[in-house]
């Protein structure tokens, strides 16, 4: 079956007569993109932001700290940062601030996953081809000595994200972040599997 990869995404469960995944394999010709009119990638990213301030709130009791300043500050930042995504294409290897290029990982990593899971409903094993040379660049080009980096495929990029997401905590550490940790494991365990058993074709 040849088809959009957004139509697999989320839709509906593909299943054989024994009511697991009817794929033994995933292709992707191209790599993932948002298209160039789709603003949901600009528009998570604001998200994003409000909330990091939305937890972090600035608190008015503190003698003085001023609101109505630090509300202008926030919009000020809000509508650079708007512009700042709308006044450039959005290319993976242009995107300069770290925070933009993690958030375009981030955005990818959910949509691969998302897709991936619809091939191994029922505990069905599977395989997963990236096709594109624009996974990763220099692992595509026989002729490239050099490995690619997180600057040049979202690949490393991807799994250096995925690392960090689950990374143990350390000894003595609260909590929250043991329970971050173990919810990290269960989400994105099996994509880390992924990144540690692929092939890069050298």
């Amino acid at each position: 079956m040849l088809a959009p990869e957004g139509s697999l995404q989320r839709g509906h469960n593909v299943l054989n007569e024994r009511g697991v995944a009817a794929f033994g394999a995933l292709f992707y010709l191209a790599r993932l993109h948002p298209p160039a009119d789709d603003l949901s990638f600009p528009l998570a990213v604001l998200n994003q932001y409000a909330m990091r301030r939305l937890l972090s709130p600035v608190d008015g009791t503190v003698p003085g700290v001023d609101l109505s300043e630090h509300a202008r500050l926030l919009r000020a930042d809000a509508r650079s940062l708007w512009l700042t995504l709308m006044g450039q294409p959005l290319f993976f290897s242009r995107l300069a601030r770290d925070d933009l290029r993690q958030a375009f990982v981030s955005d990818l990593m959910v949509q691969l996953y998302q897709t991936l899971g619809r091939t191994i409903r029922g505990n069905v094993p599977t395989r997963i081809y990236l096709i594109d040379a624009a996974f990763a660049p220099r692992a595509a080009n026989l002729r490239e000595t050099a490995e690619d980096t997180d600057r040049t495929s979202v690949l490393v990029a991807g799994r250096q994200l995925i690392s960090r997401l689950l990374d143990p905590p350390g000894p003595g550490s609260l909590p929250g972040r043991r329970l971050e940790h173990e919810i990290a494991g269960a989400t994105w365990g099996l994509l880390d599997n992924l990144f540690e058993t692929m092939d890069w074709g050298r």
